[in-house]
C-alpha cells in the first residue's frame, strides 16, 4: 500500500493526500511549488491547502511577501485519531440508546398493486404457523392461485393455519376445502363480515386489501403481533368451528 492509499484509508481525500505529501516532502514551500509537486492545479491547491489547514495538518506562515505552508508531524495524525477515538466513545451511550430505541420501533412497509399482494403472500406462506383471519371471497376473485397454492404448501410444508373466515358461500365452500390436521378453520357469525384478509405470522402482521384497491401494510413487531394474536384468540373463542356448520 502507499502513503497516499494510507492517507486515503485514514480519511483524506486522494487530493489531500496528495498535498499533504508534497509539504511534507517539501517542508515550507508556496502553493505553486506545493501544487506543482502533488500535480494539480494551484487554483485546487489553495482550496485543499485551506481545507488541511483548517483540520490541523498543515500551518502556514508568512515570510517576507511570501505566503509558506509546512506539513505539520505525522504524529499529527495519530492525535487526531486518538481524539476521534475519544469523542466516539463519549458519545457510544447516547448512540447505543438510539439504537435500543430503533429497534423497539415497529417497522412498516407498504405493498401496492397486484405484483405487491403477491409478494405478501409468498412471505406469508414461508411461515411454519399462520394465523388467518378476513374473507377468501375477494382473494380469490382478483387473485384464484393464490388460496390453491396455500392449500398445496400447508399439506407439504406441514404449516400449522388457524383460519378465522367470514360467513358467505366463498369462504365457507374454501373451508370446508382447506380443513385438515393442521388447517383449523371457524367462521364469523352470520351478522359479521370482514372487507379485508389479515395474517399474523411470526413477529409480522400483514393487513391486505383486495376488495377494491390492491395494497398490503406489513408491521414488523413482536408487541404489535402478539396483541392480535391475544385480539384472535378472543375472537375465535366465540367463532363457530366449520364441523358444527350445517351442509
Amino acid at each position: 500500500m502507499t502513503l497516499e492509499e494510507t492517507l486515503v484509508k485514514f480519511g483524506m481525500e486522494p487530493k489531500e493526500a496528495k498535498v499533504y505529501l508534497a509539504s511534507l516532502e517539501l517542508g515550507p514551500a508556496s502553493v505553486m511549488q506545493i501544487a506543482k509537486r502533488a500535480d494539480i492545479k494551484r487554483p485546487t491547491a489553495y482550496l485543499v491547502l485551506d481545507d488541511l489547514c483548517a483540520k490541523g495538518y498543515i500551518s502556514k506562515t508568512k515570510n517576507k511577501n511570501a505566503l509558506l505552508f509546512s506539513a505539520e508531524k505525522p504524529e499529527t495524525l495519530l492525535r487526531t485519531l486518538k481524539t476521534k477515538e475519544e469523542v466516539l466513545h463519549e458519545a457510544m451511550p447516547m448512540l447505543n440508546a438510539m439504537l435500543a430505541t430503533t429497534k423497539e420501533r415497529p417497522k412498516i412497509a407498504v405493498f401496492e398493486g397486484h405484483e405487491g399482494i403477491k409478494q405478501v403472500y409468498a412471505d406469508i406462506y414461508e411461515s411454519p404457523e399462520i394465523i388467518f383471519f378476513g374473507s377468501i371471497k375477494d382473494v380469490n376473485r382478483h387473485f384464484p392461485e393464490i388460496a390453491k397454492k396455500f392449500q398445496e404448501i400447508a399439506r407439504k410444508k406441514q404449516t400449522k393455519v388457524r383460519d378465522l373466515l367470514a360467513n358467505s358461500p366463498a369462504d365457507l365452500e374454501y373451508a370446508r376445502s382447506a380443513v385438515g390436521p393442521n388447517y383449523e378453520v371457524r367462521m364469523l357469525p352470520p351478522h359479521l363480515d370482514f372487507f379485508i384478509d389479515c395474517a399474523i405470522y411470526g413477529n409480522k402482521i400483514a393487513i391486505l386489501a383486495v376488495k377494491k384497491d390492491l395494497f398490503a401494510v406489513v408491521i414488523e413487531s413482536k408487541e404489535v403481533a402478539d396483541s392480535f394474536r391475544a385480539l384472535h384468540a378472543l375472537a375465535w373463542q366465540s367463532a363457530i368451528p366449520i364441523e358444527n356448520r350445517p351442509n
